[in-house]
């Protein structure tokens, strides 16, 4: 047929028709290609459970006879449990605290988390607009870094806050001073109604069967410790043997040179076995997390700069950005981010984005 005879109006709509079917199976071929597969993922349910921090520090062993007791927190005496050249046992409670002033403390330090996040929630909206307009050429770099390096100061705040309201609920549970020794009382330096501070010697001991470790911590975990609080011993001399000791005393003043915190313990040698000089490897009780939310730290990814987690919600990936705390081992206490019942992805989570499908694996006997 000769094309020219063809009605102009008619010949294009021919050529649209047999364009468009050509064009069909590629469109589908593309849709069909960019559709995300799911993801197969391992994931753990989130239950609160009791975390104990510890921490692991070397030290001296040391010969010991006296011991002098004072405390590491601001508190008001209520009772006062023995008297001058009194015979005391290891973990009988000698001084009992007032909780009122703590208990305040507690709650100045909760509204302090509240008025911190209420300050990242409000830089990371600017930050997150910043970016936006600053992806379309509608704000400057220097006002995206501005944006940016805020948001950065006040999550650091934030965290900060978190770090010390759990101090301060800490400090809360510091209602006794507990003799770490069996001795007698040498000198008694406290009274009913007395406010003890920090550092300041409130009885002294005389204990001469036994031995003392001199160890340092950071500045991160002197907080974490109290006297009285319990810890292990081991050293090279002794091979495979654990000794049981108690925090006698804790640095008020850092090292100058070093920045650490000195820690005096005792520990019972009923063996005679230990001798001065001796070194020794210590690992201490710290805070407590009662009811700590913990993740495994594989579940914990870097994108863009940001360490994310993922919950599975109606089989799909959401993603969280945490406040971690310090941590322990293979896990992680996550302060803020996670509720108790959420389904984390523990494994595969680097193969998933936010909002992308996912298949959860069976779990294997």
């Amino acid at each position: 047929m000769d094309v020219n005879l063809i009605p102009r109006p008619l010949l294009f709509l021919v050529l649209a028709l047999l364009l468009f079917n050509a064009c069909k199976p590629a469109a589908e071929d593309a849709a069909t290609t960019h559709t995300p597969r799911p993801a197969v993922v391992t994931v753990e349910t989130v239950v609160p459970q009791v975390l104990q921090d510890t921490i692991s520090t070397h030290g001296t062993i040391e010969a010991q006879e006296n011991v002098t007791l004072s405390v590491d927190f601001t508190a008001v005496v209520r009772a006062v449990n023995f008297r001058e050249n009194q015979k005391v046992s290891a973990g009988q409670v000698l001084i009992e605290f007032r909780s009122e002033e703590r208990e305040l403390a507690v709650k100045e330090a909760e509204a302090r988390v509240s008025e911190a996040l209420a300050r990242m929630n409000q830089t990371r909206e600017l930050f997150d607009n910043r970016g936006a307009l600053y992806a379309r050429n509608a704000a400057s770099l220097e006002e995206f870094r501005a944006a940016q390096t805020d948001f950065q100061s006040a999550r650091a705040g934030y965290e900060q806050a978190l770090v010390a309201r759990s101090l301060a609920r800490h400090q809360l549970t510091k209602t006794e001073l507990v003799c770490p020794v069996d001795a007698a009382v040498t000198s008694k330096n406290v009274r009913v109604g007395q406010t003890a501070l920090p550092g300041v010697p409130l009885v002294r001991l005389q204990y001469r069967k036994g031995k003392r470790v001199l160890c340092y911590v950071t500045e991160k975990d002197i907080n974490a410790l109290r006297v009285g609080g319990e810890a292990s011993v081991t050293t090279p001399a002794v091979r495979g043997k654990t000794y049981s000791a108690r925090v006698t005393s804790l640095g008020t003043e850092a090292d100058p040179q070093t920045g650490n915190f000195q820690v005096e313990l005792s520990i019972t040698d009923a063996d005679n076995l230990l001798r001065s000089g001796m070194t020794a490897g210590v690992l201490l009780e710290g805070l407590t997390y009662p009811r700590a939310l913990v993740v495994p730290e594989s579940a914990l990814v870097d994108r863009n700069r940001k360490r994310l987690l993922f919950k599975v919600v109606d089989n799909k990936a959401v993603a969280v950005e945490p406040v971690p705390a310090a941590t322990f081992s293979d896990t992680v206490p996550i302060l803020e981010g996670i509720q108790a019942g959420d389904v984390v992805i523990v494994g595969g989570a680097d193969q998933v984005r936010d909002g992308s499908p996912v298949i959860i694996a069976e779990p294997t006997e």
